[in-house]
């Protein structure tokens, strides 16, 4: 794996790279990166329509090329725990292999160690390059 860190924001193209996002289950979109994906791809009404309410807590979903993960259960659960994050980043990780997908940009996640930790611990044996972009 190589981890590089970025201070530039989330970009309007992200070709070739594959971008990963946090979501709630009730598909609120309310963070800063959530609504930029959502005006990039329309996603809240794509994910409505591939997936209707079967969003499962911990699981990550692929929509064009944006992993949304599913780590919290609405907007203001902030229990959201790390270990559901880790649960949706391994999901992501086996649909990266499964697809053979070796680039990716993770903007801001909350980055404290303990995320920064997950992400390094669940991607380390593999072939993938990722961007932390730090602001977005």
């Amino acid at each position: 794996m190589k981890l590089t860190k970025t201070c530039a924001g989330l970009p309007a193209s992200s070709h070739p790279f594959y971008i990963c996002h946090c979501i709630t289950h009730d598909y609120a979109l309310d963070t800063k990166v959530a609504r930029r994906i959502d005006e990039l791809y329309n996603m809240r009404e794509k994910l409505k329509h591939f997936y209707g309410d079967s969003l499962e807590y911990g699981e990550a979903y692929l929509v064009d090329n944006v992993f949304n993960l599913v780590a919290k259960i609405d907007f203001m659960d902030i229990e959201g725990a790390y270990d559901v994050l880790e649960e949706a980043l391994y999901d992501m990780r086996y649909q990266m292999r499964e697809s053979m997908i070796t680039k990716l940009i993770i903007p801001k996640l909350g980055y404290e160690a303990p995320v920064e930790l997950i992400i390094a611990d669940v991607f380390e044996d593999m072939d993938v390059e990722i961007v932390l972009c730090v602001e977005v």
